[in-house]
């Protein structure tokens, strides 16, 4: 019996986008992907080639950066579960609540080991990566950010009636 893997070589050599691969096995893209890695696929001249599937803003930069950073994250070396552990500390900013998420592991574990994922240099530049996309989708940058707070501290209530 083949695995899965070998039948998922021989859709990708036809010419089957990741998505639709990992659908019909079951698997996540990123799995697909690892596996397209590990076992060195390549595809056939003969198979079609890729169109482009990211659509482009106006001034011909990326729509959502932090979507390109998160398909990325297919070729960091980090773990599946350390890229999720990103993904939800960089949603929460909480790294225990995000450790419990991904490992489903008890409080405590959680507490010392989500600190020490934050300590691995390729987590930590990683979750920098993402902070900076996010806000470069918000539009915002620290000055901006600053501004409005100063703008909400300094306010009157008087200012505002209803």
């Amino acid at each position: 019996m083949t695995e899965k893997w070998e039948n998922a070589e021989q859709d990708y050599n036809a010419g089957m986008k990741y998505k639709d691969i990992a659908d019909k096995y079951g698997v996540t893209i990123n799995t697909v992907k690892s596996w397209k890695r590990r076992y060195e696929w390549v595809r056939n001249k003969s198979a079609p080639p890729q169109k482009s599937v990211h659509t482009k803003s106006k001034k011909g930069a990326p729509e959502n950066e932090v979507e390109q950073v998160i398909d990325g994250l297919a070729d960091s070396e980090l773990t599946d579960k350390q890229k999720a552990f990103v993904i939800e500390y960089v949603r929460l900013f909480n790294a225990t609540q995000a450790y419990i998420n991904v490992y489903d592991a008890d409080y405590d574990t959680a507490m010392v080991n989500g600190s020490k994922m934050l300590r691995n240099a390729k987590v930590k530049s990683l979750v920098q990566e993402m902070r900076q996309a996010r806000l470069h989708d918000l539009g915002a940058n620290k000055e901006d950010i600053l501004a409005n707070l100063m703008k909400q501290a300094f306010s009157d209530i008087g200012d505002y009636w209803i």
